[in-house]
């Protein structure tokens, strides 16, 4: 008999339910095989694993590779080799890994579970071998930073039906129903961008790099230009620094910006963007490595900074220590959004039916020595 709700995974789930608890199936009975179950209900052999694995992570049941699946005994505690584990992928090396990290380890800790964390370093490859490995090897969710919006995923629509939970960090990706815990990058970049405008700016740039690949970066570029148009600036693109932007416009820029992050490339971008009439008083950096290139790159040209120009940044490095002024930018509370992040996956491996809502973490802005106040400074036309 089908449930009224045609979840079929879950008529198999309540007739084993009921099963165990008339003493129909006893502890250490073997339950029929997922051929069987499969031909019992009429259903696909994937219908039949989602329902196990939810009696597994209910410890219901147990699996013996190449045996089949067993009746848990309630009493049983797990084997001293054994242990409930989450494993946190993240794509970089950078302090954000340890906050995110931290984060998410002080709440899974609280609820017994052990966390594994591993570096995609950008490379989705890499990415796909590491939740395939780590899948294989019992981990009972997953907290994935993407390191593509594209890449992988088959392998995060085949984690979801196997339902395997995971929870997505600073970028969601589009398709694939799965929660996600991002920053307010909109509002970040509005509010930074206002910040300059507060202080006199009109003539504001933006440097990017590919903001069309994430929608974190996107958010940001959408903010900073809503905060020019709700205070009556004009979108100047000639202004405007990104791979996106450029294939969409100005074809020179492209050439311009093959590297985002070297002084070389910066320099580029500075010399074309200041020749401009009238020149840009400011610059919105996407980030603060791409920040931190146009400082240095600033320096080299003879720029003062912010006498001349004002830059801000993004995501407060450590790597900005290393300038000679310190840079105005925007800090995420990543330690917050591995915290939501895990609370939001322990939700998901305790009900895994339950719809959760995206998480949004504000952002805070890091006020210092490179934007200058130009209010009273009379600008050329």
């Amino acid at each position: 008999m089908r449930n009224k709700s045609g979840l079929l995974y879950q008529t198999i789930i309540n007739d084993i339910k009921n099963a165990i608890s008339s003493g129909k199936y006893k502890p250490g009975d073997k339950l029929p095989t997922e051929y069987e179950l499969a031909q019992i209900y009429n259903v696909s052999r994937i219908t039949v694993t989602r329902a196990t694995k939810e009696l597994e992570n209910e410890n219901l049941v147990y699996k013996v590779k190449g045996t089949g699946t067993f009746i848990k005994d309630a009493n049983d505690k797990p084997a001293s080799n054994q242990f409930k584990f989450i494993s946190v992928i993240i794509p970089f090396k950078e302090k954000w890994f340890f906050d995110i990290l931290s984060g998410a380890e002080d709440e899974l800790k609280k609820w017994g579970y052990y966390v594994s964390y591993n570096c995609t370093n950008y490379n989705p490859k890499e990415e796909r071998e590491l939740i395939i490995n780590l899948s294989e090897n019992n981990a009972m969710g997953f907290i994935i930073y993407p390191s593509s919006t594209f890449a992988n995923i088959d392998l995060y629509s085949s984690l979801i039906i196997r339902n395997k939970p995971i929870v997505f960090v600073d970028r969601t990706i589009e398709l694939i129903d799965a929660p996600s815990v991002t920053s307010n990058n909109f509002d970040a970049g509005y509010n930074i961008t206002k910040l300059l405008i507060d202080n006199g700016h009109i003539r504001i740039g933006f440097v990017g790099h590919n903001i069309h690949l994430f929608n974190s970066s996107y958010d940001r570029y959408k903010g900073f230009c809503k905060a020019l148009i709700d205070n009556g600036i004009e979108i100047n693109s000639n202004y405007l620094f990104d791979d996106y932007i450029a294939e969409s416009g100005n074809k020179e820029f492209i050439s311009i910006y093959k590297n985002p992050h070297s002084i070389e490339s910066a320099k580029k971008v500075l010399t074309s963007m200041l020749s401009q009439k009238p020149q840009p008083t400011a610059i919105m950096a996407l980030n603060d490595v791409i920040a931190i290139a146009l400082v240095k790159a600033a320096m080299e040209l003879g720029i003062s900074i912010p006498d001349q120009l004002s830059i801000t940044g993004f995501d407060n490095l450590i790597l900005q220590e290393q300038l000679p002024i310190n840079l105005t930018t925007v800090a995420q509370h990543f330690d917050k959004m591995g915290a939501a992040a895990a609370k939001m996956l322990l939700t998901k491996i305790k009900q895994p039916n339950e719809k959760l809502k995206n998480q949004v973490i504000d952002t805070e802005i890091i006020i210092k020595d490179s934007v200058k106040d130009i209010r009273n400074i009379e600008q050329p036309n």
